[in-house]
């Protein structure tokens, strides 16, 4: 039989559903329905190699952020404690509860027994950026921020745009440019470095198209 530890590690749809339980333990366990595997599988193909541009649109409340924003990065700094991943999303009010996750999930016993080898840097850590003793991070950029400075090997873009907004044209050509002249040019290796976007759709112009 595998054990947790290295089925986590292996799959990471199993992996989805132990971070789920570890952030909500009092809610009934995570359903791998159709569509969250579907998710699943394609992260896996990005963090193998076999894709390097991915786009999922779902809808709201589907699980989208806490699989891509959180337990994807955890699991990639799992399998690679030095690997570099910029997650950008509108503001910061979104980006400080996947940064809480984030390190309450890599913080756990569950963790710690699937990746052992990846440290929490507590030196320089610091809210909305998660560094590892192998040089590795994970670390928020709001739409309109700068990257500068940074580079990456993922780039994944969550939620890059408030609902409300999306009927603006000015709006969607700042978050167009934004991710056109700042954080779409971060990564550190154009050719083998992933970028990741994931949205709900919300105009026939949003940043998907």
């Amino acid at each position: 039989m595998i054990s947790p530890a290295l089925l986590h590690k292996q799959a990471f749809k199993y992996f989805v559903r132990a971070v789920f339980r570890q952030l909500h333990p009092n809610q009934p366990s995570l359903e791998l329905t159709w569509y969250m595997q579907a998710m699943c599988h394609a992260l896996e193909q990005t963090a193998s190699g076999a894709c390097r541009r991915l786009v999922i649109n779902v809808p709201p409340r589907h699980g989208k952020s806490i699989t891509a924003a959180v337990a994807f990065c955890a699991w990639i700094l799992g399998k690679d404690p030095s690997a570099k991943i910029l997650v950008g999303t509108y503001n910061e009010d979104l980006a400080r509860p996947h940064d809480r996750q984030l390190k309450s999930m890599m913080e756990s016993a569950e963790y710690r027994a699937a990746f052992p080898a990846t440290v929490i840097d507590r030196k320089t850590t610091r809210q909305l950026e998660l560094r590892t003793t192998a040089g590795g991070f994970r670390m928020a950029v709001t739409t309109g921020g700068s990257a500068t400075g940074f580079g990456g090997d993922y780039i994944i873009l969550d939620d890059c745009m408030k609902a409300q907004d999306a009927g603006s044209e000015a709006e969607r050509i700042r978050v167009r440019d934004w991710y056109r002249g700042t954080i779409g040019t971060r990564l550190d290796n154009k050719g083998e470095g992933v970028i990741i976007s994931i949205q709900q759709r919300l105009h026939e112009d949003d940043l998907t198209s």
